[in-house]
């Protein structure tokens, strides 16, 4: 350090020194002032006081380079309060300071300290409690896992019992071997139950024999054969047979069947009676209760003088018979209805008949072979019945109760018109124009009057104005109580002939005549009154 640097000047008495404020010359507490004329001055930053001969500021603070020890407070086994002084553990403190307090003592200062370990210690428990939460769930969901696939194999696996027919199983999807399905958008719904979960009796393929084939269909063939149920008791049923390469859909239409076929148990509704699952050389089987004139459609066609295919095996009908046809859908439909089930493609070639003309409602996909021409697809989805369906389904997709209703509808005007195709004649385009412009179907002849006034309830635009079922099974049973409601209304009179008799005998027959072979009028004759006021006595 220069000499000039170490003299003071005499001029203000203060730390003035001569030279300039380069290489440090006030050292590293103080700081350095520069002034006019190549002099400086030193002093304290803090409260800018003059600095000591050796260039040190006694009032500088300076930061410890440990923290500063914090106080703990504890109670000992006599209730005292004591208050330990805990030391960082890098400081060179070797023995914590312990002081002994009353009861009464008060220590602010340590408060902030005890809610700062109060706040970690809960902050430990939270991290404690969420890893054991997690694992806790973890666990959860795998033991959830093992119990349902330890259900899965067991309803899967089937026991041989000594009769053929086994006892009745859980079923998981296992009918045609498939992990998952996709429920269909136009023709599933909800089954009354679980949809992974249904009771079936599973059948041997070798205790039915006899079998012969009564039709095909969209995704197999339909079998006439013998089931042996137990010793010496055979049934005739009817086997519904899954193709062996067949795709998605039919496999989907498959397995719905079986669990919508299981759950229904009503007079009018096909029974199910069992299923054979698919096996190596083979693939899975329906079996159901035998209807013997088969489809409701060539029944009513039969008994037509329009359909030129008549079966001398099938049922004639007469107006009580198709009554009796009526009433039993209507009861079957509410049923179905109760049950919250929407059927979606309710026709009478999805009604199965049987001896003493009973009727039960079927969902037979093979029909669709049978009847193409009732089906359409409509914006590239799949084949649709159009000329059943209600506005809103066609327009909208939208399948429910009361579209139902309105299907109901057109199979009533199926069974008295003895089992004409609805709109024949037009093409299944121009049915969807008709439909969207409200054009209902002309009622048959002589239909009776209480079936005109159901067809319109059906028909009904608004689906909440239209009729329930429980109404029109209801109505439908009345009159099977009182058949003079159901006969036809009496014709009109002929109205009276202003030709007198006597004179067409006497003219020759071109004078009556005229060039279009039309009757001409009598301009000699009088105008007859047919409307005469009623006599007074």
């Amino acid at each position: 350090m220069h000499i000039g640097h170490q003299k003071r000047s005499a001029k203000d008495g203060r730390n003035h020194r001569f030279g300039n404020c380069d290489n440090r010359p006030c050292g590293f507490e103080a700081a350095c002032r520069p002034l006019d004329k190549d002099s400086y001055m030193c002093i304290c930053p803090q409260d800018m006081s003059e600095p000591t001969d050796d260039l040190k500021c006694l009032t500088r603070k300076t930061v410890p380079v440990a923290p500063r020890p914090f106080v703990s407070l504890s109670i000992n086994k006599n209730g005292q309060k004591s208050l330990e002084t805990v030391v960082h553990p890098f400081t060179t403190t070797s023995h914590p300071i312990k002081t002994t307090l009353n009861q009464t003592t008060s220590f602010p200062p340590v408060k902030q300290n005890m809610d700062v370990n109060i706040l970690g210690f809960i902050l430990r428990i939270n991290v404690f409690m969420l890893l054991a939460m997690g694992i806790a769930a973890f666990v959860s969901v795998v033991l959830i896992l093992t119990i349902w696939w330890s259900r899965a194999s067991k309803g899967c696996c089937k026991s041989k019992a000594a009769n053929n027919i086994s006892p009745v199983v859980s079923l998981i999807r296992g009918v045609i071997q498939e992990d998952s399905f996709t429920m269909n958008p136009q023709y599933a719904a909800p089954s009354p139950v679980a949809k992974d979960t249904i009771l079936i009796p599973y059948l041997s393929k070798s205790c039915i024999s006899s079998m012969e084939e009564i039709g095909q269909g969209f995704f197999g063939k339909v079998y006439k054969g013998i089931l042996q149920q137990t010793e010496g008791k055979y049934e005739t049923v009817a086997i519904k047979v899954l193709k062996d390469h067949t795709n998605l859909e039919a496999k989907e239409d498959f397995m719905r069947e079986v669990e919508i076929m299981t759950y229904f148990r009503h007079p009018n509704i096909l029974t199910l009676i069992g299923v054979c699952p698919q096996d190596d050389n083979c693939s899975p089987w329906m079996i159901f209760e035998f209807m013997a004139y088969g489809d409701l459609t060539e029944v009513l066609r039969n008994s037509s003088d329009q359909f030129t295919n008549y079966s001398a095996h099938l049922p004639s009908l007469d107006i009580d018979a198709l009554l009796v046809i009526s009433l039993q859908i209507s009861s079957g439909m509410k049923y179905l209805a109760s049950q919250r089930f929407v059927h979606r493609d309710l026709a009478c070639r999805n009604c199965l008949v049987g001896n003493n003309l009973t009727v039960k409602i079927a969902d037979f996909g093979m029909s669709r072979d049978i009847y193409t021409c009732d089906y359409y697809k409509v914006g590239g989805s799949r084949l649709l019945p159009v000329r059943w369906m209600s506005p809103e389904s066609v327009v909208y997709g939208k399948f429910t109760l009361e579209s139902d209703v309105w299907s109901f509808g057109v199979v009533l005007w199926e069974i008295y018109s003895l089992g004409k195709q609805p709109y024949y004649g037009y093409s299944n385009d121009e049915v969807l124009k008709l439909i969207h412009d409200g054009v209902l179907l002309d009622i048959p002849m002589n239909c009776p009057p209480v079936i005109c006034v159901l067809m319109n309830g059906c028909w009904k635009s608004d689906p909440k104005e239209r009729l329930r079922f429980i109404d029109i099974y209801e109505r439908l049973k009345n009159v099977t109580k009182r058949p003079e409601l159901d006969s036809p209304l009496p014709r009109p009179p002929t109205l009276p002939v202003i030709v007198d008799h006597l004179s067409l005998r006497k003219m020759p027959s071109e004078e009556l005549l005229d060039v279009d072979d039309y009757l001409r009028p009598d301009e000699q004759r009088a105008t007859v009154e047919y409307i005469l006021p009623y006599p007074t006595s």
